[in-house]
């Protein structure tokens, strides 16, 4: 494992509180290949707590192996763009991503560059569980020859941005896009399948998702608006399964979840197919004709599968 680098792209906005943790897991990493810990700040409003925080992880923790770099946004411009400034700013071989408030195990980086370098692949994912270990996700990796796309929206797949590893060279062919706010690691995976990299599964939990009811992503937002202009982006190389699974659960049920049934009913008319799975037809039914307590209890049951 001499010949590697590992660069650690960790996003960060207004998370000076939370971050510590996260660095700490990368610097606990076992292995001895270098590692590199690029912090990006995406125009925080409590950054210089940040870089007091940072300060004092590199004076606690210096180490020959590590490198810790922070480099500062001046316009807030979202995590895709945060993770392409790190992204380009790095000397690593390897490339892997951290979200500012989940943390790894111990072995997350070793077993996934024994696996880049033991396999014909490009990126490699895993499983995570959540901060109390509800539940782990996902059970199962994509097939061979099963549609990345298929597998995340319509199999209960899930290749979440901090159990996600590139070889250096394989992440340059594609970058997140900056202007999402939501579905950046979605429509990774979907240039990921464009540009056909192939990936391993490891099914092992080495990320521990950050599941604080208080704590505020964007991607839990419940905004329509944004699932459609994602949709609008990639709707042309999706199966139609994999359509119609999205407009329901993501942007009928976003529709009904804000009071507007209307407009769930006009869009789904608009851009649906009539190729419906009984599945699908079963919580559009919840979501059109059920009242907003059985919507949220179905969500959560859901959540917790």
């Amino acid at each position: 494992m001499n010949e590697i680098k590992v660069s650690v792209v960790i996003p960060v906005y207004n998370r000076a509180d939370v971050i510590y943790t996260s660095i700490i897991s990368v610097l606990e990493q076992n292995g001895d290949f270098p590692i590199e810990i690029i912090i990006v700040d995406d125009f925080s409003d409590d950054r210089i707590k940040l870089l007091k925080n940072v300060n004092k992880i590199i004076e606690e923790k210096s180490s020959d192996r590590f490198e810790i770099k922070v480099l500062l946004h001046e316009e807030n411009k979202h995590g895709g763009a945060a993770r392409n400034t790190g992204v380009r700013n790095s000397s690593g071989n390897i490339i892997a991503f951290l979200d500012s408030d989940d943390v790894w195990t111990k072995d997350k980086l070793l077993n996934c560059c024994k696996t880049l370098a033991s396999h014909d692949i490009d990126f490699v994912y895993h499983q995570l569980t959540y901060n109390n270990n509800e539940k782990i996700i996902p059970k199962l990796g994509v097939k061979n020859g099963q549609s990345f796309m298929d597998y995340l929206i319509c199999c209960n797949g899930a290749m979440q941005t901090s159990t996600l590893v590139f070889k250096k060279e394989a992440f340059d062919i594609i970058s997140f896009s900056e202007d999402l706010t939501k579905y950046q690691d979605f429509d990774l995976i979907y240039k990921c399948e464009q540009a056909g990299l192939k990936v391993a599964f490891i099914p092992q939990v080495m990320t521990i998702m950050d599941n604080n009811p208080n704590a505020i992503r964007i991607s839990n937002s419940f905004d329509p608006s944004k699932s459609i202009y994602w949709l609008d982006k990639i709707k042309n190389n999706l199966s139609s399964n994999a359509k119609n699974t999205f407009i329901i659960n993501r942007v009928v049920k976003y529709f009904c979840l804000n009071g507007q049934k209307i407009h769930a009913i006009k869009y789904m008319k608009k851009n649906m197919s009539l190729n419906i799975t009984i599945r699908d037809m079963f919580y559009l039914g919840i979501y059109l004709f059920c009242p907003l307590f059985v919507i949220n209890l179905v969500k959560k049951i859901k959540h917790a599968m």
